[in-house]
């Protein structure tokens, strides 16, 4: 569906004038604790863009009937003092009527990147890195933090469908100033560092590409045609209340 993204003003221009219902920016003022180093770098920096809320028109009534939102996010290309450019990260806040999470459903679009699942497990932390490319798809269980990493040199772009009800928390991220890793670029390698703030913790940790993650994806093409064809399933996967 997507058609051609201007990364100099961030602008994103879909097909047959398809307008996404919200859109927004992360900024470097609201993530300067998040990476290792961000010395002369302005508050202003655009980090990544997101966009909500995109459907054509003839499927506006199903996702609405189901719940169900579609969204892209782009990340852009850049190293800040070596590290890799990311999202925020997050965790699908706890629902407390049941006390359970949502799953959420993830395409690649363009470029390549990671995403970085963690979650704490008994007396350790689970640290999952997922090399992704274009066309992978991944489905992130509802137990994980997670955020996305552009480790090319293009944007980094891909699709999301996730439930409408679904709020995130970024608060433990924050006060933590970030995931346990960081991922850095010398312009020819990747390597990861461990974040300070995760120093009193025991990481265990495993990097795995997209076919190779250990739970099933059960996505088997492109997403936004997936819930089309079966819009009920995709709802059960990615949890029906």
């Amino acid at each position: 569906m997507m058609s051609q993204f201007n990364d100099e003003d961030g602008t994103l221009l879909l097909q047959n004038n398809i307008k996404p219902r919200y859109h927004g920016v992360r900024y470097m003022k609201t993530m300067r604790s998040l990476f290792e180093n961000t010395a002369h770098i302005g508050d202003d920096q655009p980090l990544y863009y997101t966009y909500g809320g995109i459907c054509r028109d003839e499927d506006q009534v199903l996702f609405q009937k189901y719940g169900i939102i579609y969204e892209y996010s782009i990340l852009l290309p850049a190293l800040l003092h070596g590290e890799c450019m990311k999202t925020h990260g997050h965790i699908h806040a706890e629902n407390p009527d049941n006390h359970t999470r949502r799953v959420e459903a993830f395409e690649i679009l363009h470029g390549q990147g990671c995403f970085q699942l963690f979650r704490k497990l008994k007396d350790y932390w689970e640290v999952i890195l997922i090399h992704m490319k274009k066309g992978d798809r991944v489905l992130v269980p509802n137990d994980y933090y997670h955020l996305s990493i552009n480790t090319g040199n293009v944007p980094f772009i891909f699709a999301d469908l996730i439930k409408e009800d679904v709020e995130c928390s970024y608060e433990d991220i924050a006060q933590r100033k970030g995931a346990p890793l960081y991922l850095f670029s010398d312009g020819k390698l990747l390597y990861r560092k461990r974040n300070n703030n995760w120093n009193k913790e025991s990481l265990h940790i495993y990097e795995v590409y997209a076919d190779d993650v250990p739970w099933s994806s059960a996505l088997e093409t492109d997403i936004y045609m997936q819930f089309k064809k079966d819009a009920g399933a995709m709802q059960l996967l990615l949890g029906k209340e």
